[in-house]
Parts: C-alpha cells; sequence; structure tokens
C-alpha cells in the first residue's frame, strides 16, 4: 500500500482514497495534466542540451502560440476603419466629450448628528 501525502495538511493517505482522511481535500486532480504538445521524458535519459543559438527569438516552445515579447516593436493599425463596428451607444458617447458640461461641485452631507450625536446636538437645550 503506497501512501499519498495530502497537498493541504501534508499527512499521509492511502492511494485508495480520493478525499483526505484528516482534512478533506482532494489527494487527485481532477483533471490530469495533458502535456500533449510536449516530448516526454522517461527515467534515465539526459535531458536534450540546445543551444541558445538554436532557440528561435519570440517562438514559443513544443508550438504554443507565440506572445509578445519585450524589446519588440509595437506595429501600428489604423483603428479608424473599426469605429463603424462600434455599438451606437459607444458611438454616441464619444460625440458627448465636447458637449458635457463641468460637473457641479456637491455641497456636502449636512451633519445632524445621525446616527450618533457630534455634541451640540445633544447638549440640553434651555426651557
Amino acid at each position: 500500500m503506497a501512501d499519498l501525502r495530502c497537498p493541504m495538511c501534508g499527512k499521509p493517505n492511502s492511494d485508495k482514497l480520493e478525499k483526505c482522511a484528516f482534512c478533506g481535500a482532494r489527494l487527485k486532480p481532477l483533471l490530469a495534466s495533458s502535456p500533449d504538445n510536449r516530448p516526454p521524458i522517461h527515467p534515465g535519459e539526459e535531458p536534450v542540451k540546445r543551444t541558445t543559438s538554436e532557440i528561435k527569438r519570440g517562438a514559443a516552445p513544443f508550438g504554443e502560440p507565440e506572445a509578445i515579447q519585450a524589446g519588440d516593436v509595437p506595429t501600428r493599425k489604423n483603428t479608424a476603419e473599426l469605429e463603424r463596428t462600434l455599438p451606437s451607444w459607444l458611438r454616441d458617447l464619444r460625440g458627448q466629450d465636447s458637449q458635457t458640461p463641468p460637473a457641479q461641485p456637491v455641497k456636502p452631507f449636512a451633519d445632524e448628528g445621525w446616527p450618533f450625536p457630534t455634541g451640540a446636538e445633544s447638549a440640553p437645550q434651555p426651557a
């Protein structure tokens, strides 16, 4: 019987259990990790040695999608042609920038001593 260590509490559990007998945490992952496009690693094999000159700059390993790298030159895009694809409410908002008057300052809330009196309100009034 092999023991599985709980990833949460670290206590040993039987490999037949799905949840930890001590804390109730799941012992085995719901989904097994699936590195389908990664080369398999077998015990005793030497890792593949590659020089940095063999690695293409910006290329993701194992066929993963390419990402933007630090130092990449930004590409210029003409976004004016996308203007007509915007929803009408968003196009209307763009036109309101020059038409919107400045906001008026809001008066602070008058402190009436609610929910707790501040002193002047709680003082007894002379009769």
